[in-house]
């Protein structure tokens, strides 16, 4: 007798399924960090090549970053909140909560030691709240992110790839 999945010869994980939404690769925001600080001196949010929804290349002004670790010390849970200003002068307030998984590597940074961290410990769900109405597309979708820890020319960063969740139209 074979077994159940016996006739699936390939990684599942990257089927799409019927009813479920995707992602959007959209926006790409880093944060310097600053050793014992919990607010972030600067930053930048910017769009990703071919992304159609709203353009942004902004500033960072201000960003807090509340973290918690978990008693048993294998998952931070983080509050992020932020100020940019883009190149045309609009504010942008963004948001971010989400849970990271604290390997040996990301103890290492909590330790004093920061370096890069690859990708596949950090996800987010993001927020925006804008004034200017050619950015109201930020608003009107639900944004997801995937983390990381940076070191980017001798400066420490934490960088969050956000992208649009796109409704599935599919029937079943």
């Amino acid at each position: 007798m074979s077994e159940p999945n016996s006739q699936l010869k390939h990684d599942t994980s990257t089927l799409q399924h019927s009813g479920f939404p995707t992602l959007q690769p959209a926006y790409v925001l880093k944060s310097w960090a600053k050793e014992h600080q919990l607010s972030t001196p600067g930053g930048r949010i910017e769009t990703v090549p071919g992304f159609p929804g709203p353009q942004i290349s902004a500033d960072v002004v201000f960003a807090g970053d509340w973290i918690y670790f978990d008693p048993d010390k294998k998952q931070t849970r983080m509050n992020v909140k932020g100020v940019a200003k883009t190149s045309e002068g609009a504010g942008i307030n963004f948001a971010y909560s989400g849970v990271s998984v604290v390997s040996d590597e990301v103890a290492e940074i909590f330790d004093h030691h920061p370096r890069t961290i690859a990708f596949g410990s950090s996800t987010t769900a993001n927020t925006f709240e804008v004034g200017s109405p050619d950015l109201k597309g930020l608003e009107n979708a639900t944004w997801v992110g995937n983390g990381r820890f940076l070191m980017e020319d001798g400066v420490f960063k934490v960088e969050t790839r956000i992208s649009r969740v796109v409704a599935s139209t599919d029937m079943d």
